[in-house]
């Protein structure tokens, strides 16, 4: 549409004050004009208003100004003013600025709580051929509704408009400017909304996108990043409109600022982020802001001299501070003018690309959050379950997300069958821990939307479901608990709950899954509540041995000790070198094989080759092919633990088992009966190191107690471990978790 020779006037004045000037005289023209009662106007004014009794008439006036502007230059507008749970003193500013003389007013009064809902509900009403999303506290260039919809209607119906500068006013002040869409690409929109919530568009549009519930309830914030982000989705272009200006209030109380504070400030899932849209609109920009990335952004840093000695620029800052006088540029240094593009990693939009690469169009029906592969029990006892329920509907699709950088990777023979696995560090490695959870984030939503989250703790889990678990309604969230940390000295031990330190997450978790009954009991103490969420499964091992089998293998002469673990902290390989200068002492014969790797720790393995009864043989991948090369008994030496899967495997294969009285051991050990169990906690270091070397003694001097309790320990395993009741109670348990 053409626009009249006096508006076009107003780009080519020789100065800020004679733009300034023609724009009041344009206004002066414009109040003669008796608005007719228009049914189909060019621009429906579609503006939510809240609870803004000390901004409102300030943005009104503005709105005046701007429509007169806009029937100077043949434009017809009406205003949709939506009440949004508003107050009768924000209601009175409006019915004492009285618009009905300039446009048409329609006024609705919503209940909503929710910015979505309430531009959907003005967008409905609107019969404009444009919309102009409008907030009852900001202001807008006098020029920005005519050069708005010019730049709109010459776009086509899939063309969205927002201002090029954004002064922010209030609480913060600066200048953004907006390159256009060719610029940002969908790849920016993981990390952050490029724009914000003024735009114009062809009503027609809404016929394809509306907005969704982004209320404080919902958890959700910013819906305007998520309106944005499925225009994209669709190939809308965004771009600014040349000379325009947005002026933006930021203050405490707005629903902007509460949303953020009050939610993870994250949006909705939205289909620009599936991987084959995401993969569509990113692959021409993918490979330019892979090398040149941040080199491209530079090239649209705000060039401040430049706006300076701009009259056009100058003269709607000022039309504009003659309404707000808090629009004061000359408060601005020079930090304060910048590119929208400024705070954008494009890290991150590459890094999600490169994961959606792996995934394609992928669905799943579990996820894993680990923080690295480990050849721990924790990784097999969640794998075994995952096997369970592959074996319940064959169809199952894993996958496994991994939170941390890890110098250590099991070997993939435990995993189940229809597995992917994202190293999100590896893949992520220029992003920092918040970004590469928002990747985490991004594909739970669009990847596995109601999907199982398996859930082991650790720093990475607990940071990601602290932040993000509440909004990921649609998702069951199974949450693992093994043991609680002990460090510290033997006088004064210091113990780690990171249940309790979770307490914040209970309320989002759906199932607590725990390997022994000890952990459960210690978690109600710490409490003080039963809740049905917990639950107990013991672990799955099969046996791997016969009673002929341990009455005829472990008559026969053995000196050999097999000790098998991580070789971490935790386990305290360290004891291993009291322990054999001890058994030297009771059976000289005695030898300690040692089998492991550092995963969290950095103990040096190297110590026990000054000792001859002693011998480090390296990492293990498998249990039971090491555990059947004639040795006597199994030793465990750990300072907390749950109830370790090797203890399982060990009796599995007929050792009798030599272990501390920590976590849930005692519910598959007894002194005596099914093992020799250390009661460590009531134990000095030196007492420890005693208690073992006597037990071992014993074990190696009397082979039919080995045997016997070899026997004890199968008919235990096969009871309350078999493979048969196992999968029954995994059935039950996640049947009930699916009916919840």
């Amino acid at each position: 549409m053409a626009v009249s020779t006096e508006a076009q006037e107003t780009r080519v004045g020789s100065s800020p004050a004679c733009i300034f000037k023609q724009a009041l005289k344009l206004f002066g023209m414009a109040s003669m004009i008796q608005e007719k009662n228009v049914s189909n106007p060019n621009i429906s004014i579609v503006i939510n208003i809240h609870r803004e009794k000390n901004f409102l008439a300030r943005t009104l006036i503005n709105l005046e100004g701007c429509i007169r502007y806009s029937q100077v230059c043949g434009l017809t507008c009406e205003i949709i003013a939506v009440f949004d749970s508003s107050d009768e003193e924000t209601e009175t500013v409006f019915q004492n600025t009285d618009l009905q003389d300039v446009c048409p007013v329609t006024v609705l009064r919503v209940s909503h709580r929710s910015l979505g809902l309430s531009r959907n509900s003005g967008i409905e009403a609107a019969k404009g051929t444009c919309i102009l999303l409008h907030d009852a506290d900001d202001l807008i260039s006098f020029n920005a509704l005519t050069a708005l919809y010019t730049d709109v209607m010459q776009s086509g119906k899939l063309a969205i408009r927002i201002c090029q500068y954004l002064f922010s006013f209030g609480m913060q002040s600066h200048i953004l400017e907006y390159p256009d869409t060719d610029a940002t690409s969908p790849l920016p929109f993981i990390g952050m909304h490029p724009y914000l919530s003024c735009i114009m568009f062809q009503r027609s549009l809404y016929e394809k996108i509306q907005f969704v519930d982004h209320s404080l309830s919902s958890g959700y914030a910013y819906e305007d990043w998520h309106f944005n982000a499925t225009a994209l989705a669709i190939d809308c272009n965004i771009r600014p409109t040349p000379d325009t200006v947005f002026f933006y209030r930021r203050r405490a109380s707005s629903l902007s600022v509460q949303a953020s504070t009050d939610s993870p400030g994250q949006i909705a899932p939205c289909i620009l982020f599936e991987p084959p849209t995401f993969l569509r609109l990113s692959k021409d920009k993918y490979l330019s802001w892979k090398t040149h990335g941040r080199d491209i952004l530079k090239t649209f840093n705000f060039k401040r001299i430049d706006a300076l000695r701009d009259p056009v620029f100058w003269g709607l800052l000022s039309a504009a501070n003659k309404i707000e006088p808090l629009i004061d540029p000359y408060f601005l240094t020079d930090n304060d003018f910048r590119s929208s593009l400024d705070l954008i990693n494009p890290a991150i939009g590459v890094a999600y690309y490169e994961v959606c690469e792996i995934i394609r169009d992928k669905t799943f029906t579990d996820v894993i959050l680990l923080p690295f592969l480990s050849v721990g029990g924790a990784e097999r006892y969640i794998f075994d379950i995952i096997k369970a329920l592959e074996a319940l509907a064959p169809d199952n699709q894993t996958l496994i997300i991994l939170g941390e950088k890890s110098s250590a990777m099991s070997a993939s023979a435990r995993l189940p069958k229809h597995v992917t696995i994202l190293d999100i560090p590896t893949l992520a490695s220029d992003l920092n821990e918040h970004e590469r959870n928002l990747i985490v984030l991004k594909l739970i939503q669009n990847c596995a939307p109601q999907a199982r989250i398996h859930i082991k703790p650790s720093p990475f889990a607990y940071i990601f479901t602290h932040k993000f678990l509440k909004i990921l309604k649609n998702n069951k969230k199974i949450f693992y608990r093994f043991s609680d940390e002990k460090s510290g000295s033997d006088s004064f031990p210091i113990y780690r709950n990171f249940f309790t330190t979770a307490a914040t997450i209970l309320d989002e978790v759906d199932l607590i899954l725990s390997d022994n009954k000890n952990i459960i009991n210690n978690d109600i103490y710490y409490i003080y509540a039963k809740n049905k969420k917990r639950k107990l499964l013991y672990a799955c091992q099969p046996n791997f041995t016969s009673i002929d089998s341990i009455k005829s293998n472990i008559t026969q002469p053995s000196t050999r000790i097999l000790w098998a673990s991580r070789i971490d902290n935790e386990k305290r390989p360290e004891l291993l070198i009291p322990i054999s200068k001890m058994l030297y002492e009771l059976y000289p014969e005695a030898q300690i094989d040692v089998f492991g790797i550092n995963v969290l720790g950095h103990f040096d393995t190297h110590v026990f080759s000054s000792f001859p009864n002693i011998t480090y043989r390296g990492p293990f991948s498998n249990f039971t092919k090491i555990a059947t090369e004639g040795y006597a008994c199994f030793l465990y030496t750990s300072s907390f633990d749950g109830l370790p899967n090797v203890l399982l495997e060990a009796m599995s294969v007929g050792l009798p088992i030599v272990a501390p009285a920590v976590g849930g051991i005692d519910e598959i050990i007894e002194n005596n009966v099914t093992g020799k169990l250390i009661h460590s906690d009531t134990l000095t270091d030196e007492e420890l190191v005693r208690a073992y070397a006597h037990a071992l003694n014993d074990l190696l001097r009397h082979p039919e107690q080995r045997q016997q309790l070899a026997l004890n320990a199968l008919r235990k395993l096969e009871e309350q471990h078999g493979p048969e009741q196992y999968t029954e109670n995994v059935k039950k348990i996640f049947e009930e978790l699916a009916c919840d």
